[in-house]
């Protein structure tokens, strides 16, 4: 499971930036993973047991991430598929084409870049429902989307009176603090937050890749930006 919140065209400095938590309960909560090169083109969060991802990024900036059920490896190895495709077209044809499977589970997929960002819900039916995302702030929870979510209103009060041109330092730091927040972490329905990723995006592409591992020790955000420019400069 995870919270992901969307800013897009919200700062000045960063047309894109992406944030979020993936959770998990106490009884799976232990799986090893690490942010890895994950073939030539693609560089993303690897789970031991799964030949796939929940976060990655692609050699043309593209990123894509999911919520829904953890204990499901399929949408992970779908998010590796889609993040194997050079633009946005062809991986909306391949979301169309496929089926999901457990209907009883509400999966995101969650993937753009600064030119867009898209969700794509799981539905009844066994497909798909694909949407473009406003220009603002949408945060994708398991249930997105999300209306009349009261406890998620002062996360959009507290972003809506943020300095929208301060520094990357200054914001990340305020970011971070928008992820320990007990409606975003998880805490607030029982998991626990075992993960925390923020992605920025500036005028050039993307320009910061932060994970934190809170299974890991020491547990802080290390940027994985040098691990991605070397992806793109060997695929290129």
């Amino acid at each position: 499971m995870a919270t992901v919140l969307v800013l897009s065209d919200y700062h000045g400095k960063f047309p894109l930036l992406v944030a979020l938590n993936r959770h998990a309960t106490p009884a799976h909560s232990k799986k090893p993973f690490s942010v890895e090169k994950l073939d030539q083109d693609i560089v993303g969060v690897k789970t031991e047991d799964v030949d796939g991802t929940w976060l990655g990024i692609n050699r043309q900036g593209i990123f894509a991430t999911s919520t829904g059920n953890e204990a499901q490896s399929t949408h992970q190895n779908l998010l590796k598929k889609m993040l194997e495709l050079s633009a946005i077209k062809d991986i909306i044809e391949l979301i169309s084409k496929e089926e999901v499977n457990d209907k009883t589970d509400t999966i995101n997929l969650v993937f753009g870049d600064s030119n867009g960002v898209f969700v794509a819900s799981s539905h009844y039916f066994g497909g798909f429902f694909l949407r473009k995302l406003p220009q603002g702030l949408t945060i994708v929870k398991d249930n997105f989307p999300t209306l009349n979510d009261g406890s998620l209103t002062h996360i959009h009060q507290t972003l809506d009176m943020s300095e929208k041109n301060s520094d990357w330092i200054k914001y990340y730091s305020f970011l971070k603090s928008i992820l320990r927040d007990k409606n975003i972490s998880g805490s607030s329905f029982g998991y626990n937050s075992i993960a925390s990723s923020i992605l920025a995006y500036d005028k050039d592409g993307v320009k910061r890749f932060k994970f934190l591992n809170k299974m890991g020790k020491p547990a802080r955000f290390k940027d994985h930006i040098d691990l991605y420019k070397e992806m793109k400069k060997n695929a290129g």
